[in-house]
């Protein structure tokens, strides 16, 4: 299986693999093969952890606020967001469903009495910073 690191631009930046044998693999084998859900402040929050060595040449890329982009093992395709990258030879990351972006963010007031908008305008302002 592969899973692409996309820079915080969604450029791919290096490709990864559970099965390589000279490219930067990743152990994803722990608990719910990686993947996991939780519930925190009653909003459902994907998960994906795995470990990686920091020793391979694109590791570099692995770091907080880059994503990894992969089809899971369901089929589905899901990108996370990098959060926290940990260790020493070998780095344990936790990555969070990009979906993320979107919870408990603030939306300033707006009205649009006498100046209708279409949705996406209407929309806009909330989401112009989410990712």
């Amino acid at each position: 299986m592969m899973w692409f690191v996309l820079g915080r631009d969604m450029h791919t930046l290096c490709v990864l693999s559970t099965d390589t044998i000279d490219g930067l693999s990743i152990d994803d084998s722990g608990e719910n093969d990686g993947q996991s859900i939780s519930i925190t402040s009653g909003c459902a929050i994907g998960n994906y952890d795995f470990t990686i060595s920091a020793r391979y040449k694109d590791s570099r890329y692995i770091q907080e606020g880059n994503f990894i982009s992969f089809v899971d093992k369901y089929g589905k395709y899901r990108l996370y967001t990098i959060m926290t990258v940990e260790g020493g030879d070998t780095w344990n990351v936790h990555c969070e469903d990009i979906g993320i972006d979107l919870i408990n963010e603030m939306a300033n007031k707006w009205d649009y009495t006498g100046n209708p908008k279409s949705i996406a305008d209407t929309i806009q302002p909330m989401l112009n910073d989410s990712g």
